[in-house]
């Protein structure tokens, strides 16, 4: 199954906060982190089955007890000193019938560990890794753990995985997490069997197996760990490595909601919204949001944003709108960024009751920039606009130029159309009509009514092209006057009556006329 054995424990100290990271928050496709701390297997430190209250000497260094005392509560060959050691640095750890004292009880696991003790290896490991009654130091941490797991301690062994994983006191090392993650599956840790699934699905140190990936996560969601079951929900969602079953998606994501997994939740909202595996019911979706928007999920506040927005669900109410949209900004959500500039644009709820955003030009723009500097295609756009004009900012064209630059890029049609304006004027670049045609043609096989509008000029009068042609330039004005762009239907006018592009017909001119003609009453009115 490997290609080569694990690593050794390497003297690679990288002190970082803590193992694992949050939740991820894509809510839509199998991801996750490596490592996740919703294990069924408890951590070692401090949680022991407790016994009778042993004597402790007290001592201002270590606050060591004696070997005879720690025995003394014991029966004869009842227990080792190693396990009395063990049992009263829990004692200690915790404050179960003695003072609190950690700094003791990490003398006391490392003296167990030191004597070859497996659960006060993995123990000692965690007190290093948490900086708890030691001093903090990864790579003492992933010592132990590495000798914990060599003696067969579970824990340890996925301890062990999670420190190859991240690089945490050892060099990075995909292929040995992965097989420390799976040897410890093999003796049935719930934690290892979700992360060894995670490792085949997304290819982590073994090749790519969607199905030995569902086979591991079903053992640890039955086991009741919580994110295995949310992804088992992703699995049947997706069609990974199962077939593709939305009731059993929606099935395994309330399994892990009724636990209050947050975006377990959260998908539990989508599939009331969207009708995923059960009715649409957006009152049910909406308590779902709530419940995981409380609990900080930054996609849930947006999604409980929009149900506010729409009155899904609930009485439409702005001003609440704007109060999540806000919660879910702040955590650099880059949706509810754009649509708090377009709150305080447009103003919307200004002239309502429920007064949720007077327009403010600098605020709206200050949210357009924000949602783009999180990779916000149309935030993009809209920040490059009102740099442009001047519009809530001072002009700056080579702003402007730089974020249609890159909103174009990812495909953002509008920026594409904007950028090749510019290039067609020579505004902030160096004019360049093919440039400019290039970006009109890609705005246009987009669907951009206004990118079809501009392409079709330069196919008419070959412009920025090649060569002219008259049909494809008919057909793009067609379909653009279609959409309702109004140059467009003007442009049909001109052709139909003079013979443009096209036969002279005077019924289709009379025709897109009358179009044009009502389209400018109804954008005045």
């Amino acid at each position: 199954m490997f290609s080569r054995t694990p690593s050794p424990i390497g003297d690679v100290d990288r002190t970082i906060d803590g193992l694992i990271p949050g939740d991820v928050d894509d809510g839509f496709s199998l991801g996750p982190s490596l490592v996740s701390t919703r294990g069924s297997v408890a951590s070692t430190t401090g949680f022991v089955q407790p016994h009778p209250a042993l004597p402790v000497v007290p001592d201002e260094s270590k606050a060591q007890v004696s070997l005879l005392q720690l025995l003394a509560a014991h029966p004869e060959g009842e227990t080792s000193i190693t396990d009395a050691m063990f049992e009263q640095a829990g004692r200690l750890a915790k404050g179960d019938g003695v003072r609190k004292d950690v700094a003791a009880a990490a003398h006391l696991y490392e003296s167990a560990a030191k004597e070859g003790h497996a659960a006060a290896q993995h123990a000692i490991g965690e007190c290093y890794q948490y900086g708890t009654g030691v001093t903090r130091s990864a790579r003492t941490a992933a010592h132990w753990f590495s000798m914990a797991a060599a003696n067969d301690f579970v824990p340890a062994q996925c301890a062990l995985a999670k420190c190859f994983a991240r690089g945490f006191g050892v060099e990075m090392d995909r292929v040995a997490a992965a097989h420390w993650f799976m040897r410890a599956a093999e003796k049935n840790d719930a934690d290892a069997q979700y992360n060894a699934a995670v490792c085949y699905q997304n290819g982590l140190g073994v090749e790519p197996d969607p199905v030995a990936s569902h086979r591991l996560l079903r053992l640890a969601a039955d086991a009741g760990h919580l994110d295995a079951q949310y992804q088992l929900g992703q699995c049947y969602h997706l069609g990974s490595g199962v077939t593709r079953d939305q009731t059993l998606a929606f099935r395994w994501f309330q399994c892990a909601a009724n636990h209050r997994h947050v975006s377990a939740m959260r998908m539990v909202g989508w599939c009331y919204t969207r009708g995923i595996g059960v009715p649409v019911d957006h009152a049910l979706a909406k308590d779902y949001y709530i419940a995981a928007a409380h609990a900080g999920d930054a996609v849930s506040q947006y999604n409980l944003a929009v149900c506010f927005i729409r009155g899904a669900g609930v009485r439409q109410d702005h001003a609440s709108a704007l109060t999540w949209l806000g919660k879910a900004a702040a955590q650099d959500h880059a949706d509810a960024q754009l649509a708090l500039g377009i709150f305080y644009e447009r103003g919307i709820g200004e002239t309502t009751r429920d007064r949720a955003a007077t327009r403010d030009a600098v605020q709206a723009m200050k949210w357009y920039l924000a949602a783009a500097n999180n990779g916000s295609l149309r935030g993009m756009f809209a920040a490059a606009w009102r740099f442009e004009r001047g519009i809530g900012c001072e002009i700056d064209i080579p702003r402007a130029v730089q974020l249609y630059t890159r909103a174009a890029g990812g495909g953002e049609p509008r920026s594409q159309c904007a950028l090749g304006l510019m290039f067609a004027d020579g505004r902030g670049v160096a004019k360049d009509e093919r440039a400019a045609a290039r970006l009109y043609a890609q705005a246009a096989n987009a669907g951009l009514s206004h990118g079809q509008f501009l392409y079709a000029l330069c196919l008419e009068t070959g412009v920025g092209v090649d060569a002219t042609n008259e049909p494809e330039a008919m057909r793009l004005y067609t379909l653009a006057a279609e959409a309702g762009h109004t140059r467009a239907m003007y442009a049909l006018v001109t052709c139909f009556q003079n013979g443009f592009c096209t036969t002279r017909d005077l019924a289709k001119a009379a025709h897109w006329r009358r179009r044009y003609e009502n389209s400018m009453v109804n954008a005045t009115s």
